[in-house]
């Protein structure tokens, strides 16, 4: 076993490997993929995930969720929808206060 997918189970997250190795977040992700690991669940933390649907209900995007987290804007949306969100519809955008 290869010393990214070690760190990556031991808990480094993708975008700290991609600092780590000097790579993109995808590299890692593609890297992980091909030896069968699936790092869609590993994106967010059980903690992060209650903070951003808390966040997402105060009026936060899935923009501004994706830039707190490091993830991409479908990561969020399909973790929200996966933890039941509805997800609101595009339009004006309310004030993070």
């Amino acid at each position: 076993m290869d010393a990214l997918v070690i760190a990556f189970r031991g808990g480094a997250t993708v975008a700290e490997l991609a600092a780590t190795f000097h790579v993109y977040r995808t590299t890692i992700g593609q890297h992980l993929r091909s030896r069968g690991i699936d790092t869609k669940y590993f994106a967010l933390s059980p903690d992060e995930l209650r903070e951003a649907v808390q966040l997402y209900g105060q009026g936060w995007t899935i923009a501004d969720l994706a830039a707190r987290y490091e993830v991409g804007n479908e990561t969020i949306r399909a973790r929200l929808v996966a933890d039941g969100i509805t997800i609101r519809s595009r339009g004006r955008r309310r004030k993070i206060a």
